[in-house]
């Protein structure tokens, strides 16, 4: 793999493209609590195609880069704490306003929140650190053994390339199958939506595996970067199929949410499309030399934006005048939720180490006594 490094070591792209999977999330939740419309069925489909699952094939490939340059149980104590605070305060803290915030609104706003803590947005953090446990197994099987994750002789070209991205869709897909089908055996109906993102923890396992692997054999990089135009058709393909699904259904979209046709569609989209994305934006990912000031600083910020923005976007959609259109307050929710989260960022965040702790997992330079003032006084 090409190591194209910025400034302060790390690949630019990468990060680059882990902040806007992350950012790309404000859309898929700005319409939380408000009538269902078209729109926001397709932001919330086209988001399952590709968003989740390259973040966590790009979240499996830094993970492996840096188990190389950390010992395993360093590198787990941070995950534990990078993870595990920003998760605490998303499910005890923002879980119980977001549930107030919903059944004190007014009408208009069917949106129930089933249970008071919930993980919301938050889900994607136990996945990371259940695949943790993945990614310590697989650094200790590689460094015994560099047989570990070979990877076949004479599948480096194309040809291996569209079978790393075929097996892991179909192994994402017969994954996500059989933990949904657990999930409602065992789970009381009631408790389905709040644990529903089960299936797609399980779904989305493969996707880290490839890309941690991909960052451990080259001949894997080089073999799904020679599949990128067999990545296009297949991204291509689930477009055209999901437009031809949405124009043959135009005008019934409530009707099918609840359709096993419509949940069919989207199973299949959110299982085939992660992996040819991911090859697309690896290939994007290591063109980018450095990223521009404006996307480093949406990157830089892009963790707390993420933790901060639903929680504002249901108070700007649940208390919005009853006269305003879905599409106009799904825009000011973006748009005021996503600056208001920045803002939150860089002016207050990023000065203080407690609220650097609690929503970004950063833990305090060594001999600094964590305050909830702007600033922490270091002993002397």
């Amino acid at each position: 793999m090409r190591n194209d490094t910025s400034a302060s070591g790390r690949i630019a792209g990468l990060d680059l493209w882990r902040g806007l999977l992350m950012l790309a999330g404000l859309p898929v939740h700005a319409s939380f609590a408000l009538p269902r419309v078209a729109l926001f069925d397709v932001v919330e489909d086209v988001s399952l195609g590709f968003r989740m699952g390259a973040f966590f094939a790009i979240s499996g490939l830094l993970s492996a880069l840096a188990l190389r340059r950390r010992g395993g149980r360093e590198w787990l104590a941070g995950r534990a704490v990078q993870l595990g605070i920003p998760c605490a305060v998303a499910i005890l803290l923002f879980s119980p306003l977001i549930a107030w915030l919903t059944a004190t609104a007014g009408p208009g706003h069917a949106m129930r929140v089933l249970l008071p803590f919930e993980w919301h947005h938050a889900w994607f953090l136990p996945a990371l650190f259940l695949y943790s446990a993945t990614a310590l197994a697989l650094d200790r099987a590689d460094r015994r053994s560099v047989a570990a994750l070979r990877w076949p002789p004479g599948w480096e070209g194309a040809a291996g390339g569209r079978i790393a991205i075929l097996v892991t869709a179909g192994s994402g897909a017969l994954l996500a199958w059989a933990a949904g089908s657990v999930v409602a055996a065992v789970l009381p109906t009631h408790w389905l939506v709040p644990f529903a993102n089960l299936q797609m923890i399980a779904g989305y396992w493969p996707m880290f595996v490839l890309g941690f692997a991909a960052a451990r054999r080259p001949a894997l990089t080089r073999a799904l970067l020679g599949a990128t135009r067999f990545a296009l058709a297949i991204v291509l393909l689930s477009a055209a199929a999901y437009a031809t699904v949405r124009w043959l259904d135009a005008g019934a979209i409530v009707l099918w949410r609840g359709d096993h046709g419509y949940a069919l569609v989207r199973f299949l989209i959110g299982t085939t499309t992660p992996p040819a994305a991911f090859v697309l934006i690896l290939r994007s990912a290591l063109t980018v030399r450095a990223a521009p000031a404006w996307a480093q600083r949406l990157s830089a910020a892009s963790y707390t934006i993420y933790l901060v923005h639903l929680p504002i976007m249901v108070a700007i959609n649940t208390r919005a005048p009853g006269d305003w259109a879905p599409y106009a307050t799904f825009a000011v929710s973006i748009v005021a939720g996503g600056a208001l989260a920045l803002w939150l960022h860089e002016r207050v965040v990023v000065r203080s180490p407690m609220l650097a702790l609690l929503l970004n997992g950063r833990r305090p330079p060594t001999g600094t006594t964590v305050q909830w003032t702007k600033r922490a006084t270091t002993s002397r």
